[in-house]
């Protein structure tokens, strides 16, 4: 029985090593701030990273369906009514953002270091749920947007590939 506990103890500890290796290594590749104001207080130089801005209006219809968003593979946040969110982006190249409740809805941008893109997020009508609706804005327009999002306070900050 002690033989089993030991095994049993190096395991899991082993397993909860791995575990925070693998997190190391996604926060590397990108990171998700709520607090958007905490992007004019980093040390990190904006030629290492982009920054995608991603948010969604208020609107009645459709203010209690939430569905997550990923970049390529990463699930990275849940967009609500009324919220934002500023993702760096550490890999350059093709970047699949995209959400799926009974359909997916998915756009592909380009990233280069130093950039901003922004992402209008909505909710069109499905049979069953809401459908995600993902539009790439300009970023004069997007700008405006994301700043006159209220947002509120969502979930922790998540961490992506």
């Amino acid at each position: 029985m002690k033989n089993l506990f030991i095994t049993l103890f190096i395991f899991c500890s082993s397993v909860q090593l791995d575990a925070q290796q693998n997190t190391d290594s996604l926060n590397k590749l990108s990171v998700v701030l709520n607090d958007t104001t905490a992007l004019n207080e980093t040390t990190d130089s904006a030629a290492h990273y982009a920054t995608l801005y991603v948010y969604r209006v208020r609107n009645f219809v459709g203010s209690m369906v939430g569905y997550k968003l990923h970049v390529n593979d990463s699930d990275v946040c849940k967009i609500k009514n009324n919220s934002k969110y500023a993702i760096k982006l550490y890999k350059e190249g093709i970047t699949e953002i995209w959400a799926k409740t009974e359909k997916k809805a998915s756009v592909k941008i380009d990233v280069k270091f130093g950039k901003e893109y922004y992402v209008r997020c909505g909710l069109t009508t499905g049979i069953f749920a809401g459908r995600p609706q993902l539009n790439m804005i300009a970023p004069e327009q997007g700008k405006l947007d994301f700043d006159n999002v209220e947002g509120r306070d969502n979930d922790a900050a998540q961490n992506a590939n």
